[in-house]
């Protein structure tokens, strides 16, 4: 007999003595195999005992993956589970383990599911079977995406001990909206404690944060990808709640991806908005938030329509529209201006400080958001007063700034349907209330509180301190951050600026311009000293 054969022969009947039943490979059966034998032995065990099919065992074929099973279908994967093979937690490992057991005698009808272990490793792979068609010379996101439209969990569990984390964004994309809800279904229903993350997917979609960094090959592949991480708060039975999360996620594989002829396949909704609200999210569709830039938009061009329209003969007010338009392009080429000085600056200071082992410390962090918007202001009305000072621009009435505002607003908008949707009908809204705030400051005053208003649960966990990671992220950005933020703030910064004019003239710093412009540097010194003595 070949001596592979009896290898093989010699572990199915050790496995068949040491776990006579399937059912005995519990989640602390796996947590024990992974701690004891490590993952590839493990899992190997499994697979021989009868657990799971073995489909294949990849090593110096399958770049980037050490190891891999399938269960079901083969071909079309619904599910694939992914797991670090070097390095990863028990717990991740332990895991990936108790949904191959579940999954292990999976009817091909019945749906199919991948389980990647990523990573590399010394030596060739034990067994090597090339040809099934999800089995290609690349990496595993290629392999996932061969089978479809699969949805995709990576495991990060160090420990789970509390709630569980879902993380549905990467810099600049979000995970499709129906995989989270199917997701999210599925591990309410197994009574598994979740959250999401409104803020950081919003910093994240407008490429402002990073993110989930793992997430992001797969998700500019078009798959459905998410992380799965664990946040401890002290329950009292983590082995009970794994076992529960493995449930649903074994119940996942169930669920039928779409068909490469559906119009969902490798799209669906990528542009929805999770807004958070007291003790709960509410997501805002694609759908919906078109339904939203529709009717704003509308208004935007109504409103402006009507002032044309009510106006066009006179030929003074006409100057004036063509000044408000200066005015609208003056404001972003001052905003970009301020933003890339208060953001390097405040880098310079970073980088000449001798220690920086404060700098992302909780408070440190708020400080230095709050010491940054104001260099961003001082940079802002300083380049103002200084422009007026050389005739670069003129006096302007304040409602003519309004006016200029709400250009600004519409602006964004219509580059925000393009790029980041989910900004566009606040935009719109904006860019009617500006226009309609031009009557009196007390009425302007109170339209942008109200603006402001709507982005509070967004900036407040920021000033508090919850998300450190964005905050670094901001402070930390170079020329692209800066100016993404610019472009959001120029048409604000403006609108506020009329809120504080008089009737006749917009206040610009024109006076105060040198002393304006020894904000940024006193900011700068600022967040040298937090850095360096904080």
């Amino acid at each position: 007999m070949p001596r592979r054969a009896c290898v093989l022969l010699v572990a199915v009947t050790a496995l068949n003595l040491a776990w006579p039943e399937e059912g005995q490979w519990s989640f602390s059966a796996c947590l024990e195999a992974v701690t004891s034998r490590g993952l590839e032995t493990a899992a190997a065990e499994l697979a021989l005992g009868g657990g799971a099919v073995l489909s294949q065992e990849l090593g110096i074929l399958y770049d980037g993956v050490a190891f891999a099973y399938t269960t079901g279908n083969a071909d079309q994967p619904n599910l694939v589970l992914v797991v670090e093979a070097e390095g990863a937690s028990p717990w991740s490992s332990a895991l990936w383990l108790s949904v191959m057991q579940r999954l292990g005698k999976l009817d091909p009808d019945d749906g199919g599911a991948m389980f990647l272990a990523t990573g590399s490793r010394d030596g060739p792979a034990d067994y090597v079977e090339p040809g099934s068609s999800p089995w290609k010379e690349h990496g595993p996101v290629e392999a996932a995406a061969d089978g479809g439209d699969p949805l995709v969990l990576i495991l990060d569990l160090d420990g789970f001990s509390g709630s569980l984390a879902v993380r549905a964004e990467a810099s600049g994309r979000l995970a499709p909206r129906d995989a989270l809800d199917t997701l999210r279904t599925f591990l309410a229903d197994s009574g598994v404690p979740h959250e999401i993350f409104p803020v950081e997917m919003l910093f994240a979609k407008a490429g402002l944060a990073q993110g989930w960094p793992d997430l992001e090959p797969w998700l500019d592949a078009g798959l459905r990808a998410f992380a799965l991480e664990a946040i401890p708060d002290g329950i009292s039975h983590p082995v009970d709640q794994a076992e529960r999360l493995a449930t649903a996620i074994a119940g996942l594989a169930a669920v039928p991806s779409p068909a490469p002829e559906s119009p969902a396949f490798r799209q669906g909704d990528v542009n929805y908005l999770a807004y958070p609200l007291p003790g709960t999210t509410l997501i805002v569709s694609d759908h919906a938030l078109t339904v939203l830039i529709l009717i704003t938009g509308a208004a935007a061009l109504g409103f402006a329509f009507f002032a044309v329209a009510k106006r066009a003969p006179d030929l003074p007010d006409r100057r004036r529209r063509e000044r408000a338009g200066r005015e609208a392009l003056a404001a972003f080429a001052l905003a970009g201006g301020a933003a890339l000085a208060a953001t390097y600056l405040g880098r310079a200071a970073v980088a000449l400080a001798p220690s920086a082992a404060s700098e992302t410390g909780p408070w440190v962090l708020t400080i230095r958001l709050g010491v940054r918007l104001l260099s961003f202001l001082s940079a802002y009305f300083a380049l103002s007063g200084f422009a007026v000072r050389l005739g670069i621009l003129s006096d302007v009435r304040r409602a003519t700034a309004a006016r200029a505002a709400s250009l600004g607003f519409s602006a964004v908008a219509m580059a925000s349907v393009l790029f980041f949707p989910a900004a566009a009908p606040w935009a719109f809204a904006c860019a009617v209330a500006a226009g309609l705030g031009g009557v009196s400051p007390l009425s302007s005053g109170v339209l942008v509180t109200a603006a402001a208003g709507v982005l509070l649960p967004f900036l407040v966990p920021l000033a508090v301190g919850n998300y450190p990671d964005i905050v670094l992220a901001l402070l930390r950005g170079g020329a692209r951050s800066a100016l993404i933020q610019a472009v959001i703030a120029a048409p604000f910064t403006l609108w506020l600026a009329s809120v504080i004019s008089g009737k006749h003239r917009l206040r610009r710093g024109r006076k105060p311009a040198f002393l304006f412009a020894l904000g940024p540097l006193a900011a700068a010194a600022v967040e040298y000293a937090l850095v360096r003595f904080g």
